[in-house]
Parts: C-alpha cells; structure tokens; sequence
C-alpha cells in the first residue's frame, strides 16, 4: 500500500476462525469495521467449510453469520 508518506505493508490473515459475535456492540463500529468483520467471516465459513459433514457446515455457518 503506498501513499503520501511512502510505502507500507499490510497484514495478512494466516489463521482463521470464526470470532465471538455476543461481546460485540454493533453501533460502536464503524461501517469499515463492520464490512472487515463480516468480510472475514464469510471467508472463514468459506475456507473451513469445505471440509465439513452438513451438520458442522451448519455450526459453521450460524457461527459466521454476518452482524
């Protein structure tokens, strides 16, 4: 990523799982924020999901459920 100041690495995610949705107060995040977060989970379902039976898929799915 470059700007003004110069140039600047990112991170990347290496290790995915899903993250814990009831601590979390929705107004207090930013629309940035909130389309990262449910970016993210839709990744995890869709790269853990595949190897999963119906049932975990499922478990998967209302764990990643977007907020």
């Amino acid at each position: 990523m470059s700007n003004e100041f110069g140039d600047f690495y990112k991170f990347e995610t290496i290790t995915l799982a899903p993250i814990d949705t009831k601590p979390i107060i929705k107004t207090l995040l930013s629309t940035e924020e909130l389309q990262w977060f449910n970016a993210y989970h839709s990744k995890v379902y869709e790269v853990l999901s595949q190897g999963l039976n119906e049932k975990e898929k499922v478990f998967l799915q209302e764990l990643t459920q977007a907020i």
